[in-house]
């Protein structure tokens, strides 16, 4: 039996889009050989997970589950996903990539979502349980990395964070994604417009929703899944504004924005035409997890609902705008998106971030 263990690439030339080859100005050699597979030729080991890089962390989370790693079963593949993304969610909050909305913060909560979600379903672990993996991996590579160990408590508890956040919604949306199943006629995949009102209405992460689809067989493309299912939540939220005249219809039927609008009394006042920068805006409601909040603490994410904001809100195909919220004592807050979604109401500014 012949192994491939590397392969050479030489770069030499840019194929435009008409197939013309420019050579570029430092042709170069790249190799295919990881740190990983270089391990498991060196340790005579049929897989990356079976190196010593990966198979502790496999070998914890089956302690942890108590169930045997399989390597062909569904609670062997879960373990995996487990060890691999716990690893790469320690790494990412040391280098201050944190679970967000966005970019590479999106990324990186699509992963330990995922980590989480096949450890409640596959291996039965209802508590919390990722920070403790995340903890392993730190324990096995802060001596080549000390800036794992450096960061332990920081990792840690923004791991928590988003698992706690996760949990308190992933029983519920479970539910709500089975019954709908259960209604769809046998093998066929259910309309991306249901699926859209899981998430809108019922708060149910479009992640898990593709999640769920994959395991029952349902394999689509990231683009093609994207794409259709933000049409259809277009579409159900443009329904939902023409369907009423009140504030409370016009709230992308989530029932938290319709309370706030309610108590909030008035929108918030756009002063962006005057410039980028606002002193003295006051908060007037904070919501987290479909819930408002007294508080938001480090490291956490929520939306934020100020009296007054230079924020332009997500309206006529212009994305909302981004930027800061400064606060007395120290504080700094990350917004990383801005949306309307009562316009009898308040703007809202979906915030991450972390005190300095």
């Amino acid at each position: 039996m012949t192994m491939e263990f590397y392969n050479l690439v030489f770069m030499q030339f840019e194929r435009a889009a008409d197939g013309t080859l420019t050579p570029l100005p430092k042709p170069s050699v790249d190799t295919g050989l990881g740190l990983e597979r270089l391990a498991s030729i060196l340790q005579d080991v049929p897989t990356n997970y079976d190196t010593d890089l990966l198979r502790p962390i496999i070998d914890f989370t089956s302690e942890l589950c108590g169930k045997p790693y399989v390597y062909d079963s569904p609670e062997g593949f879960a373990m995996r996903v487990i060890a691999d993304h716990a690893r790469s969610t320690a790494f990412s909050i040391a280098d201050r990539i944190l679970p967000g909305n966005e970019g590479r913060n999106y990324v990186l909560r699509k992963i330990m979502r995922r980590a989480i979600y096949h450890g409640r379903h596959a291996l039965g672990l209802e508590d919390l349980f990722f920070h403790r993996v995340t903890n392993f991996v730190v324990d096995g590579m802060r001596h080549a990395y000390p800036e794992l160990e450096a960061l332990r408590d920081f990792i840690e508890r923004m791991v928590k964070i988003e698992e706690e956040r996760f949990g308190s919604t992933l029983s519920l949306g479970l539910a709500r994604l089975d019954a709908l199943f259960a209604t769809t006629e046998q093998k066929a995949m259910p309309e991306y417009g249901e699926l859209a009102r899981l998430y809108d209405t019922f708060g149910t992460p479009r992640d898990l929703i593709r999640v769920g689809l994959e395991e029952r067989g349902f394999a689509v493309a990231d683009e093609e899944y994207n794409e259709k299912f933000d049409a259809a939540l277009r579409e159900l939220q443009q329904a939902s504004v023409r369907g009423g005249a009140g504030g409370e219809a016009r709230a992308k039927t989530k029932a938290i924005y319709g309370e706030v609008a309610r108590h909030v009394g008035k929108r918030s006042e756009f002063t962006g035409y005057e410039g980028t920068q606002l002193m003295g805006a006051r908060v007037v409601a904070l919501i987290k997890a479909d819930e408002e909040v007294a508080e938001l603490h480090e490291g956490e994410e929520g939306e934020v609902v100020l009296d007054r904001t230079p924020f332009y809100a997500e309206a006529g195909g212009q994305v909302g705008d981004t930027g800061t919220l400064v606060g007395a004592n120290g504080l700094h807050i990350v917004v990383n998106d801005t949306v309307a979604p009562s316009r009898a109401s308040s703007s809202i500014g979906r915030a991450s971030g972390e005190a300095w």
